[in-house]
């Protein structure tokens, strides 16, 4: 059996998350942004105004939270705004899930990222591999954390066994705390049902290149 070290997935409901540029976003987006390997900051976007939003999340299969979160309404334009928060007392290989619940004043009750109540999104502050998850109007985001101030980061990508993707993305670098920086790509024209296979390749000023997750360079 063909063993699969790489960024494998499959566009669905559920997948791993780690970050997206805000502005970025349509309703219903989620985020998880580790901040070294001790805490995530979990994000969602909705419309502006709601009335209620919680945060719920697992570690290891345990719930650790449930939190209403709405005071922390960040509006981003367009109707939309970001309802955040940060948690701690994670180690770096834990597995974590999480999920919203909300409403308008008056609307209907929701559930994110699915349409029924149990359907977690998961997430790992585990480095190694490139990150790949599904956003809405037919985007990927792809993600891979590194030590911080990379000379150069470049992501590869192929979509049904077909390369589509190799884009340099060093100047997205996002520093999270420990000396770790996550890079990120937004790339659009994916279908449910899309096989997504991604690959780094990156090296520090006066340093020999790395493949993620490496260690040849075709390890996707």
């Amino acid at each position: 059996m063909k063993t699969v070290l790489a960024a494998l997935v499959v566009l669905a409901a559920a997948v791993s998350a780690t970050d997206v540029v805000l502005g970025d976003n349509s309703d219903g987006d989620t985020m998880a942004t580790c901040r070294g390997t001790r805490k995530v900051k979990f994000e969602v976007v909705l419309p502006s105004g709601q009335k209620y939003v919680e945060l719920f999340v697992r570690r290891n299969g345990e719930q650790i939270v449930a939190q209403a979160v709405h005071g922390s309404e960040k509006k981003i334009g367009k109707g939309l705004s970001v309802y955040s928060k940060v948690v701690g007392g994670f180690r770096g290989g834990d597995d974590i899930e999480y999920r919203f619940y909300s409403y308008l004043p008056g609307g209907e009750r929701r559930f994110t990222p699915g349409k029924q109540e149990m359907v977690w999104l998961r997430h790992s502050c585990k480095g190694g591999k490139v990150n790949v998850r599904r956003l809405s109007r037919g985007r990927a985001l792809f993600t891979v954390m590194l030590p911080s101030g990379q000379k150069y980061v470049e992501v590869f990508s192929r979509q049904n066994g077909e390369q589509n993707v190799a884009t340099e993305v060093t100047a997205s670098e996002r520093r999270v705390g420990g000396g770790r920086s996550i890079y990120k790509l937004v790339r659009g024209g994916y279908k449910c049902g899309d096989q997504i296979e991604a690959r780094a390749y990156s090296y520090l000023p006066i340093s020999a290149g790395v493949f993620t997750p490496g260690p040849e360079e075709q390890r996707w």
